[in-house]
């Protein structure tokens, strides 16, 4: 009987590890896929902040060579849709 018991209190024990086994590799596999979730997020976050930059510093190009061309403040506001204090900023800043 003692020896039954036992047996039944050894499986459970070996249950008990194997469950508690489990839930620690869950765990691992959800910080897992946490990390693999924030680095996409951070990748895409990237890309729109470098897209955001790039759009930026090709309305200042544009603004520049329209300035070079002699095209008023107004229109260029106008086509680019800038304010023309940002237009004056850039010609200030212009070396010609």
């Amino acid at each position: 009987m003692v020896k039954k018991k036992n047996k039944v209190i050894e499986k459970a024990n070996e249950e008990l590890e194997y469950l508690t086994g489990d839930e620690a590799i869950k765990r691992k596999a959800e910080l897992r896929d946490k990390w693999i979730r924030d680095y996409k997020g951070s990748i895409e976050y990237a890309k729109q902040e470098g897209l955001r930059q790039g759009i930026k510093q090709n309305k200042i190009e544009v603004i520049k060579e329209m300035l070079k061309q002699e095209i008023s403040k107004e229109i260029i506001s106008k086509i680019i849709k800038a304010e023309i204090e940002e237009i004056e900023k850039i010609q200030n800043t212009q070396v010609s």
